[in-house]
């Protein structure tokens, strides 16, 4: 008998809205990869900002500045998105 593997789960504890984000920026590849790899680290893998960072070799204040750089073209590019859906209807 065999059996197929389980589906892959959804990070536990995402948002709705981080999860549309990461669905959007990975299919149009709009973003960045710097900004991509903040908002998967902070957002999708919850990694605390100092570890972050760390792994970045910049400043947590650096940090802190990417991630919302990142963020707000994150909601940029899901509102483009939604434009996008609704002109298509």
């Amino acid at each position: 008998m065999t059996t197929s593997p389980p589906a892959s789960p959804t990070p536990s504890g995402a948002s709705p809205a981080t999860s549309a984000a990461t669905r959007s920026t990975t299919r149009s590849h709009k973003l960045p990869e710097t900004d991509r790899e903040v908002v998967v680290l902070r957002a999708i893998q919850q990694i605390p900002s100092q570890e972050v960072a760390a792994l970045l070799g910049v400043t947590p204040g650096a940090l802190k500045v990417r991630y919302c750089r990142a963020l707000k073209k994150v909601r940029e590019l899901l509102t483009e998105s939604v434009f996008d859906d609704i002109e298509d209807e």
